[in-house]
């Protein structure tokens, strides 16, 4: 989205919850790659369903949006399926949870926070001094 189009969705969005749209508002989210990225009819798409949808009572910000992006990307590219996988080998998901079927979004957040560990050791591992230790 160009800064217009972004002021255009921060109009809606006062719609909702009266905030305040101003130019470095715009700048601000401008700044962030998923929403650059994001078409006008993505993010409004997105806006709507977020008001109507059972987060209506959070407030709509730039890293809402751009988690359902990434959220909407990632199942596009058929990640959910390894998602699923990995969220049944952790335990955070039943076995009967289908495998096509987004993770929710406490279950989505802890895969994301085991990933983060992972690669935090990975990383740990990887430097000169720890192979020398």
């Amino acid at each position: 989205m160009n800064r217009v189009e972004i002021g255009k969705l921060l109009t809606i969005a006062s719609g909702f919850d009266r905030r305040q749209v101003d130019e470095m508002t715009v700048e601000a989210w401008h700044s962030v790659p998923e929403v650059r990225e994001a078409s006008f009819e993505d993010a409004r798409r997105l806006l709507v369903a977020h008001v109507s949808g059972p987060r209506h009572a959070e407030y709509f910000t730039v890293g809402v949006l751009s988690e359902q992006l990434r959220a909407e990307a990632r199942a596009a590219r058929g990640d959910v399926e390894a998602d699923v996988r990995v969220a049944k080998a952790l335990g955070l998901v039943p076995e009967t949870h289908p495998r096509r079927a987004a993770l929710p979004e406490d279950a989505a957040q802890r895969l994301a926070e085991y990933r983060e560990r992972v690669r935090d050791e990975v990383r740990r591992y990887a430097e000169p001094e720890a192979i020398e230790a």
